[in-house]
């Protein structure tokens, strides 16, 4: 038995391995629970359970028998509500299911911002019965992006240019959703970054500010991931006072939030906020590395009721590149000689697909075909490394 007691984390995949590690550094005994039988954390933690991500009770049965001491996920929004109501009943420091379903819905959050006057994308939410009725009787002009409002890692987001285009991929929008309705947005035209946050005690923490790179239109899958951004020093003061508003608005405490905003001609606007740890290695890799805070540490205090304490260590760059191996002839044998040569700037890497003839077409975030994590003392250098890697 560990010393620390024991703790819950949800979701074994392989965006949480790191959580799961981190926990057993810090000495807690690790019971995670996960859909898939085959995660590839199962073995990682000192326990595994095959859950659903809305399976409750299973999930009340045991926490509540194993006495947890905190429960804790990354990179996922599915088991957001489910680990919310967990906690309420166990009395363990979590956000209320109010406050996660109306950061997660996508439209409630509209709402709530809107209703706030935090700035954000327009929006109607809409079927298709109803669609030209709705864009009718809005502002909102082409182009537009679709998404579910229930969904994360670009799966059913598209960008359309016409109302023909928008009825052409509302089946696949869908297809990723529980609901037959779905949101229509104005496109934001802009940078996007991501804004890596804690929150204990209704205080709010900026951590570090990531700047992103995603594919063409239509479908921007997140394909790269740079700390810290370009836009920190000229936006960060406004960053802070934008989502704190938000915050304060949706009555998010003790958690953390990984916000994505668009850097606009009018300015800032709030795309979507995760309340969790971000996902793509941003807060489990990227961030220790640029800063030397570990935000899987800090928040697994805030999950067990411990003060946090964030002290930066480091002050570096580093980014996360996925590998698209369609695109300018490039081979996994390519990839791995060049990792070799670079092997005092890259941490990690890994190709996910074993059948490299057969690759899928990148049209969400399951679809990269690997990834490489680097970092380096100044920008220039990091530059240098991504475009050895991509040329």
């Amino acid at each position: 038995m560990k010393d620390k007691g024991k703790l819950l984390i949800f979701g074994a995949g392989m965006l949480q391995v790191s959580l799961i590690k981190t926990a057993k550094e810090l000495g807690y005994y690790t019971i995670a629970i996960d859909p898939d039988p085959n995660a590839v954390g199962k073995n990682v933690a000192d326990e595994f359970e095959v859950v659903s991500g809305s399976d409750y009770e299973t999930t009340f049965t045991i926490a509540n028998k194993n006495k947890v001491k905190g429960i804790v996920t990354t990179a996922t929004d599915k088991p957001l509500l489910m680990m919310a109501k967990v906690a309420e009943k166990l009395c363990l420091p979590f956000p209320s299911e109010t406050a996660i379903y109306n950061t997660i819905n996508k439209f409630e959050l509209k709402k709530i911002l809107v209703s706030n006057k935090i700035p954000c994308a327009k929006g109607v939410l809409t079927n298709l019965t109803k669609l030209n009725e709705k864009l009718n009787h809005s502002d909102i002009t082409f182009p537009v992006i679709i998404k579910p409002i229930d969904s994360s890692g670009s799966r059913g987001v598209y960008y359309c240019e016409s109302k023909e285009e928008l009825i052409a991929v509302y089946s696949k929008c869908t297809e990723y959703s529980k609901y037959d309705k779905v949101l229509i947005e104005e496109y934001l035209d802009g940078p996007e970054i991501s804004i890596e946050v804690l929150v204990q005690d209704n205080n709010l923490h900026i951590i570090q500010i990531t700047d992103k790179t995603v594919t063409p239109f239509p479908y921007t899958v997140e394909m790269g991931h740079l700390q810290p951004s370009r836009f920190h020093p000229a936006y960060g003061a406004e960053i802070y006072q934008v989502l704190n508003a938000a915050v304060k608005a949706l009555n998010l405490n003790n958690c953390a939030l990984h916000p994505e905003m668009k850097i606009t001609k009018n300015g800032l606007k709030i795309v979507e906020i995760g309340p969790r740890l971000g996902g793509d290695f941003i807060t489990s890799h990227l961030t220790p590395l640029s800063t030397g805070i570990n935000m899987e540490e800090q928040l697994i205090k805030i999950a067990v009721g411990e003060k946090i304490n964030i002290v930066k260590k480091a002050n570096r760059y580093s980014s996360v590149l996925f590998f698209d191996l369609s695109k300018n002839n490039t081979n996994a044998t390519q990839i791995v000689n060049k990792i070799k040569t670079l092997k005092d700037y890259v941490s990690e890497h890994e190709l996910y697909f074993s059948d490299l003839n057969n690759l899928p077409v990148i049209t969400n975030s399951l679809e990269r075909h690997g990834h490489a994590i680097f970092s380096a003392d100044t920008l220039e250098e990091l530059v240098s490394i991504k475009e050895q890697l991509l040329n």
